[in-house]
């Protein structure tokens, strides 16, 4: 199943992203920086 390359990871994140709705936006705004640290703590770590 291809989504017109890319990580198929990061395109659903990017997609999960798109559909959040969110009264505080501070809340959300945590949890996408999170998810972007984790996602280039694990790319660091394949490169390793």
């Amino acid at each position: 199943m291809s989504l017109g390359g890319g990580d198929p990871q990061v395109i659903l994140r990017r997609i999960r992203h798109g559909f959040i709705i969110c009264d505080d936006t501070e809340l959300c705004d945590k949890i996408i920086s999170q998810d972007v640290e984790t996602e280039q703590r694990r790319r660091n770590i394949a490169k390793t």
